[in-house]
């Protein structure tokens, strides 16, 4: 029993929930001839080409299992994570995961969704007076990093090469024109390659200005991450040599340390969106993953 409790918590602790809504578990009994073809259906080029799904056949029969919901603080302190652990009433057998066959495509095959809770994560209000000292390094070292003159600012932590990033930067743009001002905080998350790329954005955004720098970089690719990544590497190598050598190294240094001070916070991911309401000094949110703004700024 408590290895398996080990073993829960370490997937908890690693992987995110999915933004599946909760399911009801079907309750009504199903003959065996119809598990076994929808087994089949879904299982049965599991394997591709090197193995072939044969035969399904009933063997143990366990008591019905029972959901148990489990709260988890997040160790940043930033949010709380809610998940099932599905249990037999005689506590022998213990399931991590249950899924609900929802539907069927038109070719058959059957559609499944994880049973999870309504919420699976809930933002906490936490101390940020360590995420200002952060910013005053990106003013002290003349990195150009916000883009509007709105009276609502969010602060999004993001890389170069961050294909979530892009996906969202047109979302990002928009907001502009609702009055908010957007505060970008490098995270060179994929490395010495991102590094260089925040060198070389810096070295534009010098010349031109942060939104324009940041335009450059992602209106590129046409919505295709694969597209823009190769256009912006193949630019920052052309390019990287022509950026005085004193001030790529001090940039690159630079970098790597505020890379090494956000995840020292346990901030490691991009995008991750950080909003402090109006009248907090030091005190807010923390979000892993791109958030509507509307949604964010009715925090209080």
């Amino acid at each position: 029993m408590r290895r398996f409790i080990y073993l829960f918590l370490a997937i908890a602790a690693t992987t995110s929930f999915s933004c599946a809504q909760t399911q009801t578990a079907q309750t009504d009994k199903a003959n065996s001839k119809d598990v076994k073809t929808l087994i089949k259906k879904m299982f049965g080029h599991a394997g591709g080409k090197n193995l072939e799904l044969v035969d399904v056949e009933p063997t143990n029969k366990t008591v019905t299992l029972r959901a148990y919901k489990l709260k988890f603080k997040d160790k940043t302190g930033s949010r709380y994570i809610y998940g099932y652990v599905w249990m037999t009433d005689n506590g022998k057998n213990m399931a991590l995961k249950l899924y609900k066959f929802d539907s069927e495509t038109k070719g058959g095959m059957p559609l499944a969704s994880v049973i999870e809770p309504k919420v699976r994560e809930k933002m906490i209000k936490t101390d940020l007076s360590w995420f200002k000292n952060i910013l005053k390094e990106l003013d002290k070292n003349n990195i150009p990093h916000v883009v509007g003159n709105g009276n609502k600012t969010i602060y999004i932590v993001w890389d170069v090469y961050c294909p979530f990033c892009y996906q969202n930067f047109s979302k990002v743009a928009e907001s502009l024109k609702k009055g908010i001002k957007l505060v970008f905080v490098p995270l060179p998350v994929h490395g010495e390659r991102s590094i260089k790329g925040f060198v070389y954005y810096t070295y534009l955004a010098r010349k031109e200005g942060a939104q324009k720098a940041m335009g450059h970089i992602f209106m590129r690719g046409n919505g295709n991450f694969i597209k823009f990544n190769q256009s912006l590497a193949e630019e920052v190598n052309k390019n990287y040599n022509k950026i005085p050598e004193k001030e790529r190294k001090e940039l690159e240094k630079f970098y790597a340390r505020i890379r090494n001070e956000l995840i020292k916070k346990g901030i490691n991911a991009t995008p991750t969106i950080i909003y402090i309401p109006p009248g907090e000094n030091n005190k807010g949110y923390i979000h892993r993953g791109f958030i509507p703004f509307d949604k964010l700024l009715k925090l209080k």
